[in-house]
């Protein structure tokens, strides 16, 4: 007995057989877009069988009102002779779903050489147009915090050169986009911090000014975790760093003169005479007040005084070295460490600055002299306070009037104000 399978089909029932076989969708349809055959790939794409549709233009039957323009136009192409074409066009199923079908779309022509019918072959492409669309969205998202981010955003390549920056980053640095697109963070660092691996580091400024920032980098994977690239943010902390600055500075510097304080000026004693103890002793330490100074105050006030500890701070910056060190200890009284300093030199400083003190600070009232005494850095010096103690005392003996308050030993510095 033979079955259905060993029947030979006749000619229509083979070109049935054939479209029903094909894993594709495939419709026919005459010149006027009346349907004329579909598959049952058709049929389970859409919901619907042949007979459901036939007879009515089944290139339209089930596109979206708004691409029967584009239906019309294939079959105009296909009447005037190009052939196939190829257009993307959704169709809308029984159950309410849009399907995007790639269509490649042939005209077949009768003996007068005129279009009689039209055969589409289908690729069911909706979720390759989903994961498109997906990665449109992100990139439209990725795009739009890149670009509108508060702080600077570059993308670098595999060879680090910049492929994207954003407005941010060319303000920040002061060089156009496409100047920032010729460069690489290397290219931006600093002169001096060129091999800098901090996240807090220096860059150099299209005008040559300093720009601190924090950069933070995560490698971009490609599809075999091989790095494509590095995308960076980055933040202008320069105002944060001039202000932490700015208060170390506070923290360490008299406000009124712009010297150094006494706990500052105390450290640097304790570093000096802790190399003094493994390497040998040397240098000298002055100390000097004004004298008379409260008769400034009370006679012409407070910003006359204010006046003459700036001046005074002006000649001790004047006639000193870079590597001396130079503080206001408090109200009227200043302290300078003379680090190699013998005794010659250390007499021959307190001279020039008693002598500019006393012609170059003035009062309304006339000119102020200073006493400046000094003690030396020698073996036997256990603690700052040996030095200061001795320097104090000489600096009172030149006074002519010894301790304040009577004799008695030891240091009489007044705190800092």
């Amino acid at each position: 007995m033979s079955s259905k399978r060993d029947t030979v089909p006749v000619a229509g029932d083979l070109f049935d057989a054939v479209l029903d076989a094909t894993a594709s969708p495939i419709v026919v349809a005459d010149a006027d877009g009346q349907l004329v055959r579909w598959n049952r790939v058709c049929e389970r794409l859409t919901g619907y069988r042949a007979d459901e549709l036939r007879g009515e233009n089944g290139l339209l039957a089930l596109t979206p009102v708004d691409e029967h323009p584009l239906v019309i136009g294939i079959l105009k192409r296909l009447i005037d002779g190009e052939s196939p074409v190829v257009a993307e066009l959704h169709w809308r199923t029984r159950s309410g779903d849009m399907r995007l079908i790639r269509w490649s779309t042939t005209g077949l022509t009768g003996p007068d050489g005129r279009v009689t019918h039209v055969v589409s072959n289908g690729t069911d492409v909706t979720e390759e147009e989903r994961e498109a669309t997906g990665r449109a969205a992100a990139e439209e998202r990725l795009s739009l915090a890149f670009d509108s981010a508060p702080i600077g955003m570059a993308l670098s390549g595999a060879d680090g050169r910049f492929v994207r920056v954003n407005r941010v980053l060319c303000e920040m640095t002061g060089y156009s986009e496409a100047e920032l697109l010729q460069r690489s963070f290397a290219e931006l660092a600093h002169p001096e911090e060129a091999d800098s691996t901090q996240i807090e580091r220096r860059f150099a400024r299209a005008d040559g000014a300093e720009l601190w920032v924090e950069v933070h980098t995560s490698d971009v994977p490609g599809p075999d975790d091989a790095s494509l690239g590095v995308l960076g943010q980055i933040v202008d902390v320069t105002g944060r760093r001039q202000l932490e600055n700015r208060l170390r500075h506070l923290a360490d510097h008299d406000s009124l003169t712009g010297l150094i304080n006494r706990r500052r000026f105390e450290e640097e004693l304790e570093r000096h005479v802790s190399h003094g103890r493994r390497y040998g002793m040397d240098g000298a330490l002055l100390v000097l007040d004004l004298d008379g100074f409260k008769d400034v105050n009370d006679q012409y006030g407070h910003r006359a005084g204010d006046r003459v500890l700036a001046g005074v701070a002006a000649v001790l910056r004047n006639r000193l070295r870079a590597t001396d060190v130079v503080a206001r200890f408090g109200g009227d009284e200043f302290a300078v460490l003379l680090p190699h300093a013998q005794a010659p030199e250390a007499e021959k400083v307190v001279k020039t600055i008693a002598e500019a003190i006393a012609t170059e600070v003035t009062v309304p009232g006339g000119h102020l002299s200073a006493s400046v005494g000094f003690a030396l850095f020698e073996e036997g010096v256990l603690s700052p306070d040996d030095v200061l103690s001795a320097a104090d005392a000489a600096m009172y003996a030149k006074k002519g009037g010894g301790r304040p308050g009577g004799g008695g030993g030891g240091r009489h510095l007044r705190p800092v104000d």
